[in-house]
């Protein structure tokens, strides 16, 4: 059998024992499936293809397939064929009817979920900072905080080449090579200069210049080439799923006289206002923001009403009669009372049983030999020796007779 011969047959062996098990799921009268593998590349280097899948469901009339079971189907093909994702995986029935495998991460439904899970989570998480930390300034039942915050979920992914120089004040890099060439000269020769051949100095198209006769002067000529080394920075940037853009804390205190709002004095209201600001100002992402987070915006967003609780819940308060201390003392005397009796009790019982104990005589059997046992000696043990080899094993015991009788 070839090689090729070989995973053919392996193919459809594959293929016929998904199709068996996809029939065992409820639902499911018969199924066929078409799997392509894509042949092994040559060298090692080279990036295997992932494999794809094509069913066919034989399904029954008017079954509705669940969730569950449709990621099951896909979850069964994906774990049975080697290198095959789900997204490669297309599964429909006799009806042309197809089977997408629910995806919960892009699901709109659930991504809303999760986003108002983290923002509820925010909120609550600053809420009972905020009461926790007022609650033991004012009383726990004095302070009523509310907390609403605005999330951005812009999740943003981007890369940054940057190209900057090592010294940052001179805005110089690093000289890696330097060429510097000067040409420098003086004397009487000829130099070149001269009126254009034409004779018009003016006019300079075509024209040549010719040598001068006579001159002095001085020639100097500096060429320098540098290469500088800058750095180079590459960055990958993932900023964090979530920022909270904006946030809002309304608090509403209690004064210590509920009638009376001027008993809470402006400066115990000055020290809250700063304390919500302190919180507003560490939670808000300044970049998320776009401007600076001035004062008067930060109390914009904090807001503290002082005012009587009149939806209070009051409880009934249940008074604890105590016992008079006659009667503890009465309990106690009983309770000794009750005590001295039993150990009374226990100590009679005690005694009369030691005056009822009996001491019993034990006698110790005496061993008397059998005098009908025979004694076993050496000689005794040999007989006993030789009569059981005679009996299970009489070749042997006729060589040993045999030694015995070419010795003697």
């Amino acid at each position: 059998m070839t090689d090729n011969e070989f995973n053919v047959l392996k193919l459809e062996a594959m293929q016929t024992e998904l199709a068996n098990l996809m029939k065992g799921i409820d639902g499911v009268n018969d199924a066929k499936v078409m799997i392509n593998l894509p042949e092994k590349g040559i060298f090692v280097s080279d990036n295997a293809e992932p494999a794809s899948a094509s069913i066919v469901l034989n399904t029954s009339p008017g079954y509705q397939f669940k969730e569950e079971q449709i990621t099951a189907l896909y979850h069964l093909v994906a774990k049975s064929v080697p290198n095959l994702p789900t997204d490669n995986i297309v599964i429909m029935n006799q009806f042309f009817e197809y089977f997408d495998l629910k995806n919960e991460n892009s699901s709109s439904g659930a991504t809303f979920a999760s986003q108002h899970e983290i923002k509820q989570q925010i909120e609550r998480d600053v809420q009972r900072q905020v009461q926790n930390m007022l609650g033991t300034l004012m009383g726990h039942d004095k302070v009523v905080v509310s907390v609403t915050a605005d999330i951005d979920f812009t999740q943003e992914n981007r890369v940054e080449n940057i190209v900057e120089p090592v010294d940052k004040e001179n805005m110089e890099g690093i000289a890696i090579s330097a060429q510097r060439i000067t040409e420098t000269f003086t004397g009487n020769a000829n130099q070149a200069g001269g009126v254009p051949a034409g004779g018009n100095p003016a006019d300079t198209t075509g024209s040549q210049y010719l040598e001068g006769a006579t001159g002095n002067g001085d020639y100097e000529k500096v060429e320098e080439t540098i290469n500088n080394e800058v750095n180079r920075i590459k960055k990958e940037i993932t900023e964090s799923p979530y920022k909270v853009r904006d946030l809002g804390i309304q608090v509403m205190v209690e004064p210590p006289t509920p009638d009376d709002p001027t008993s809470l004095p402006q400066d115990r209201r000055d020290d809250i206002t700063k304390i919500l600001g302190t919180i507003i100002r560490t939670t808000i992402d300044k970049d998320v923001l776009g401007t600076p987070l001035t004062d008067e915006l930060i109390k914009e967003k904090v807001v503290v009403s002082v005012q009587p609780f009149n939806g209070k819940i009051a409880f009934d308060q249940q008074v604890v009669q105590k016992l008079p201390w006659w009667v503890y003392l009465i309990g106690g005397l009983l309770l000794a009372a009750i005590v001295t009796l039993l150990l009374l009790f226990l100590r009679a019982r005690k005694n009369k049983v030691e005056e009822e104990f009996v001491y019993e005589e034990q006698l110790e059997p005496i061993h008397v030999p059998d005098v009908n046992k025979e004694l076993e000696t050496e000689g005794t043990m040999k007989k006993k020796q030789l009569e059981k080899m005679a009996k299970e094993k009489p070749e042997d015991f006729a060589k040993l007779l045999r030694t015995w009788i070419s010795e003697d």
